[in-house]
């Protein structure tokens, strides 16, 4: 069990490097006219916890295209920052929270409350940190990034793994209408989506054909860049909780139906064979597991059938 925690944790650490690496690394070394938006929901569901982050970095001439319509609505040529926070709190919040244009909606959850990440305990925006590139000049297209620290409920339907209204929040924070959203020259703009979230407890995600998903003992963690996601509540076939319980199931018949195969026969070369062949087999089950995206009952049937056939050619190597 020690080992499939250092396991997990690590998987997680790494993917949850590339995701921020990617965004740090990539964002601000040209200008070409690109909206890149990363996302994290972290579940916990025994305890009604679903919230996370999303970050976007808006970078060319649509930068400085967000800049003016806020230079506009404000009557400002320079934005400070006193400007950009009610930009953020004024606008691009209340569109994120309040559904607006098909907004709030992100991974498995809706957006019930939205502030700056590092914010204070209020929420207010006290620093550049969560507005970075936005202060200066409304004429500037150096690179935008926006942080915003979110907290939600379960969406209750599957939803997109990030919309494409989500994504282009900030420009429908500054418009009354959503024909409106003419005014910016968004057809010309490359859009890139990172998302990935974590679930700890007894629920599990219901994912679109191939998104890479880990299974933990107790939760579930997926990326995912397009496709839709939705978060159940305990499911008796798919969580991941019970698999794991099935998994090792598999595990102790496997053993148990090896050691009475080999009452008497422990020196033999049958017996270390075996022996091998007992572990590769648990070795095998375990990353089925983890990393393959198959339903509950095709786990189940897998595990089942492997189990038969461990016996199977157990028995037969010991009997010869």
């Amino acid at each position: 069990m020690k080992y499939l925690a250092l396991f997990v944790l690590s998987m997680l650490l790494l993917s949850f490097s590339i995701s921020t690496n990617n965004i740090s690394a990539q964002g601000f070394q040209n200008n070409e006219n690109k909206i890149e938006i990363s996302s994290d929901i972290q579940i916990l569901d025994v305890s009604d916890i679903f919230g996370g982050h999303i970050t976007w970095v808006i970078k060319g001439e649509i930068a400085k295209e967000l800049r003016e319509a806020i230079g506009e609505k404000y009557n400002v040529n320079s934005i400070d920052l006193g400007t950009a926070s009610h930009y953020f709190k004024g606008d691009l919040e209340k569109v994120v929270e309040n559904n607006k244009f098909g907004c709030g909606y992100i991974g498995t959850i809706r957006i019930t409350r939205a502030d700056p990440l590092h914010g204070d305990t209020q929420g207010i925006l006290n620093s550049e940190e969560d507005v970075n590139g936005l202060v200066g000049s409304i004429n500037s297209t150096k690179p935008i990034t926006l942080k915003m620290l979110i907290r939600g409920e379960p969406a209750g339907e599957k939803m997109p793994v990030t919309s494409k209204n989500i994504t282009l929040a900030p420009f429908y924070a500054l418009v009354n209408n959503a024909s409106a959203m003419k005014k910016f020259s968004l057809q010309s703009v490359k859009i890139e989506v990172k998302h990935m979230e974590t679930l700890a407890g007894l629920g599990n995600f219901e994912l679109s054909p191939g998104t890479f998903t880990l299974r933990l003992v107790l939760g579930q963690f997926f990326m995912a860049s397009s496709g839709s996601v939705e978060y159940c509540t305990f499911d008796p076939i798919n969580s991941p909780l019970v698999l794991f319980t099935v998994y090792i199931v598999a595990v102790i018949l496997i053993t148990v139906f090896n050691k009475k195969f080999k009452e008497g026969k422990e020196n033999t070369l049958f017996s270390k064979k075996a022996k091998r062949f007992n572990n590769a087999t648990k070795v095998a089950l375990f990353f089925a597991y983890l990393a393959i995206p198959l339903s509950g009952i095709w786990f189940i049937l897998i595990t089942a059938v492997t189990v038969v056939a461990a016996v199977l050619y157990l028995k037969k190597i010991y009997s010869v």
